[in-house]
C-alpha cells in the first residue's frame, strides 16, 4: 500500500508541474490571441462538466481537451492558409502545438499513431498489449469500453455515459488486483474516454469551417454520434498505449519541469497526453475527410 500511494504522490506531482506548463503557456497563447479574427466555428453545445475529482490523474483528460483547442485553431489555420488539410498535416501539426507546451514523445510519431489506428476492431486493446498491457488491464479497459459503447450508440445523454466511467473508475481504484501502474494507465485512458467524449460532442469534430457547404436540398446530417465515439476511442487508445511506452521508453519534457520525479512516470504521463491529443487530432481529421468526401460525391450526384 506505501508503495501504491507513493506512485500516486509522485504521478500527480509530475502531473501538477505540466499541468502549470500548459496552463501558464496557453494563457500566455489566449492573450496574444485575444483580438484575432480566426472564425472558431459555431457555438459550443453546454454539457455536464467531464470532470471526476476521485480519479487522481484527471488533470490527463483535462489537459487533452486545452491541447485540442489550440489544435482545432491550427488546424483552421492550415486549412485557411492552403485550402485543405490531411492526416499527415493534422499530425504534425499536434506534435508542434504539444511541443509548444513543453510535451514531447519522439516515439509516438505518425507510424505509430496509424499503427494504432490499424488496431480498431480491438478498441485498441491488442495494440496495448504490445506496448505492455497486462491481462487484467486489457480485460478492464475492454469491459469499460463495452459499457460506455453500448450508451454511446444509444444516445443516451453525456452525463449518463459520465457517470458509468465515473463508476467504473471507482471499481478499478478499489481493485486491489491491479497494480498503481496498472491503476494509473487505466485511469489515465478513462479520464482520457470521459473528456473525450465532452468534447468531441460539444465542437462536433473539426467539420466546423472546414467542410464543403451541403446542397439546399440535400438531407440535413444524421447524428454525428458514431463519429464521435470512433475518436473518443481512438483517444483512449492513444493514452493507454502512451503511457504504456512512455513509462517503458522514456519521453521528454521542457526543462521548466524540475521536480526530481522519476523517469518512468514521467515518460508515463507524457505519453499518456501526447498519445491522446495526436490520437485525437489525426482521428478527427481522418472521420472529417471522410465526410468531405461523402459531401463532394454527393454534389456530383
Amino acid at each position: 500500500m506505501k508503495k501504491q500511494t507513493k506512485f500516486f504522490v509522485v504521478a500527480i506531482a509530475a502531473l501538477i508541474t505540466i499541468g502549470s506548463i500548459v496552463f501558464v503557456s496557453c494563457n500566455k497563447e489566449k492573450n496574444n490571441d485575444a483580438n484575432g479574427n480566426l472564425s472558431r466555428g459555431p457555438e459550443k453545445i453546454t454539457l455536464e462538466s467531464p470532470r471526476n475529482a476521485n480519479n487522481p490523474y484527471d488533470t490527463i483528460g483535462a489537459l487533452h481537451n486545452i491541447l485540442m483547442d489550440y489544435c482545432r485553431e491550427k488546424v483552421r489555420e492550415y486549412y485557411m492558409d492552403y485550402g485543405e488539410w490531411d492526416v499527415p498535416a493534422a499530425d504534425d501539426i499536434a506534435t508542434i502545438v504539444l511541443a509548444n507546451h513543453g510535451i514531447t514523445a519522439p516515439y509516438l510519431n505518425y507510424d505509430y499513431i496509424t499503427s494504432l489506428f490499424a488496431d480498431s476492431a480491438s478498441c485498441y486493446v491488442d495494440y496495448a498489449s504490445t506496448c505492455g498491457a497486462s491481462t487484467i488491464e486489457k480485460e478492464t479497459v475492454y469491459n469499460i469500453v463495452s459499457l460506455v459503447r453500448n450508451l454511446v450508440l444509444t444516445n443516451a445523454p453525456y452525463s449518463e455515459i459520465k457517470e458509468l466511467i465515473v463508476n467504473q473508475e471507482a471499481i478499478v481504484l478499489q481493485n486491489q488486483l491491479l497494480s498503481s501502474n496498472e491503476k494509473f494507465d487505466i485511469l489515465s485512458a478513462t479520464s482520457v474516454l470521459r473528456h473525450s467524449l465532452h468534447y468531441w460532442l460539444t465542437n462536433n469534430g473539426f467539420d466546423a469551417g472546414m467542410s464543403l457547404p451541403a446542397k439546399d436540398d440535400d438531407p440535413q446530417p444524421t447524428d454525428n454520434r458514431a463519429s464521435v465515439w470512433e475518436i473518443a476511442l481512438a483517444d483512449l487508445g492513444g493514452a493507454l498505449s502512451g503511457a504504456l511506452s512512455g513509462a517503458s521508453t522514456g519521453a521528454n519534457v521542457s526543462s521548466s519541469f524540475e521536480n526530481p520525479v522519476p523517469v518512468i512516470i514521467v515518460g508515463a504521463v507524457i505519453g499518456a497526453i501526447d498519445g491522446a491529443v495526436k490520437a485525437s487530432c489525426d482521428k478527427a481529421t481522418e472521420k472529417a475527410k471522410e465526410n468531405q468526401t461523402q459531401q463532394s460525391q454527393g454534389g456530383e450526384q
